[in-house]
């Protein structure tokens, strides 16, 4: 374990607090861009109109990303902290969750909840646009719009989540430090 005045428990202490910060950021703002889209989408419904829809959409990208942007900066603090601290004999909370999550009842939600959600709002709004295209003046242009920008984001966010979930961000790590101590002996 640490001692109080070591530096690592200091940048331990940093990490587990920017974590914290990161997934009550990330989370904070999916949940308000979605209830934006869904009062934007009631909006729009109510009015018959697919204007607000559009809008919906990119309610719901601008949720998406920051949520995604912290997952992704959440897996690189875990794994250097598992890779550095936690291997050197320091606390030991990143194993001990990975170990946990091995088993079938306690493994913990992905990010693919968040990018269904998310891509279950755009596809409502892109329907909706289109059973309210005909009624407002340049109708099947507004959802033409909204279908442009909800299918790119459909197509993005299950790329990107994908690729987060591929990545292991430890074996990056182990790249990093086998290249300073490769640079170090040359």
């Amino acid at each position: 374990m640490f001692a109080a005045n070591d530096s690592a428990y200091a940048e331990y202490d940093a990490l587990m607090s920017r974590s914290r910060s990161l997934e009550r950021t990330g989370l904070l703002s999916w949940t308000i861009a979605t209830c934006t889209a869904a009062m934007l989408l009631a909006w729009a419904t109510s009015s018959r109109t697919p204007g607000p829809l559009a809008a919906a959409v990119i309610a719901v990208a601008a949720g998406f990303y920051p949520l995604l942007h912290a997952r992704q900066q959440l897996r690189m603090i875990a794994c250097y902290l598992e890779e550095f601290v936690e291997r050197a004999g320091g606390p030991q909370w990143f194993t001990r969750v990975g170990r946990l999550q091995a088993v079938p009842a306690a493994s913990a939600p992905t990010d693919w909840f968040h990018t269904i959600t998310s891509n279950l709002v755009v596809i409502a709004a892109i329907t909706f646009a289109w059973v309210f295209a005909g009624s407002p003046r340049h109708g099947e242009l507004i959802a033409g719009v909204a279908t442009a920008f909800g299918l790119m984001f459909i197509v993005h966010s299950v790329m990107e989540t994908a690729r987060v979930e591929r990545t292991d961000y430890t074996g990056l790590w182990r790249k990093v430090t086998a290249g300073a101590r490769g640079s170090a002996a040359a």
